[in-house]
Order: structure tokens, then C-alpha cells, then sequence
């Protein structure tokens, strides 16, 4: 929130729960739809994967607006998916690898001695540039 404020911007939340996720993440895309019929118009996006951010870009497309020229679109998972769309998607590389690894080793942690204490660890997330996020 902090680079919210020195950029100026606003976020806005749209709740995609209510819509039915059938099929796969058409939620999101039925909840941007409504967004941008309402006449409000972001300047970008953030999703929760890769998949949700291509669908984005295909509703964006039906209101005449470009990515990211108009709107910038970020996914989240740094999928396959994302360098192979025609407007390559930026994403959020959580390294779910290595907190899958990590996930395992605790577990087995914990199967071999039950009473140890309970750890946290951490995992780096990168940005992984590409084309729906470009912005001068």
C-alpha cells in the first residue's frame, strides 16, 4: 500500500464470488464484464493466475480497450500459458516449487518428531516482466 500511495492510485476489489466459476474462471471474466459496463474503467489489473489474466484480456478486448496500452494486465504463477498468449502476460513467479519442497520437508519434520516446534518459512516471489504490463 505503500507504493499505492507514492504512485497516487487507487485500488479497487471485484469480488468474483458470487459469479459461477463454470466454466474455469469465467467468474472473473463475467466480474470484469459487469466492471466495465458500469462505465468504470481500471487503469490495471491483477488476477489470481496466469489463465484469469488471459480472460481478462479477451474482456478487455470486447470493450475496445488495449493491453496494455489502455489497461495493464499482471497473472500470478508465471505459467506456461503466460509467454504464449498473443499479448505475453506479466506475472507474479511465486516459486511454488521450492514451497512445495518446503511444504514436504516440514511435513516430514513433524511426522518424525510431533512435538517440535512449529516453523515458518519464507519463499522470494519475482515479476516477471512481459508486454501486458509495459507502461512509460
Amino acid at each position: 500500500f505503500q507504493l499505492q500511495a507514492e504512485l497516487g492510485i487507487s485500488l479497487h476489489h471485484c469480488e468474483t464470488s458470487s459469479y459461477p466459476s463454470a466454466p474455469r474462471y469465467s467468474n472473473h471474466a463475467d466480474a470484469l464484464r459487469d466492471l466495465l459496463k458500469s462505465g468504470e474503467r481500471p487503469d490495471g489489473l491483477f488476477t489470481m493466475s496466469d489463465v484469469a489474466a488471459a480472460q481478462s484480456i479477451r474482456v478487455l478486448r470486447e470493450f475496445n480497450l488495449r493491453v496494455p496500452e489502455d489497461v495493464f494486465v499482471v497473472g500470478s504463477d508465471n505459467s506456461e500459458l503466460a509467454d504464449f498468449c498473443e499479448v505475453p502476460i506479466a506475472s507474479i513467479d511465486m516459486n511454488l516449487d521450492k514451497i512445495a519442497e518446503q511444504v514436504v520437508v516440514l511435513t516430514l519434520e513433524r511426522l518424525k518428531n510431533p512435538g517440535s516446534p512449529a516453523q515458518q518459512k519464507f519463499s522470494e516471489a519475482r515479476f516477471i516482466r512481459r508486454k501486458s504490463a509495459e507502461f512509460s
